[in-house]
């Protein structure tokens, strides 16, 4: 795989994560299983990793030819 290949998909992995972080903490927090800060946390943490991957996508797309 090229280097431009394995940000591509280290981006679309981050993405997906953070998609499934967003998730669980809302059922989590729906079902009140969780206390109010490690929401907080499972939120920020998600949306850090859906933004990273959105970041390293940004750089795929304009990093030219290998």
């Amino acid at each position: 795989m090229k280097n431009k290949e394995i940000v591509k998909f280290i981006a679309e992995t981050l993405r997906n994560i953070g998609v499934g972080f967003v998730i669980a903490n809302v059922v989590l927090f729906l079902s009140t299983q969780i206390k109010t800060i490690n929401s907080i946390f499972l939120f920020l943490l998600g949306t850090y990793n859906i933004l990273f991957g959105i970041y390293l996508f940004v750089l795929y797309v304009k990093g030219g030819n290998e």
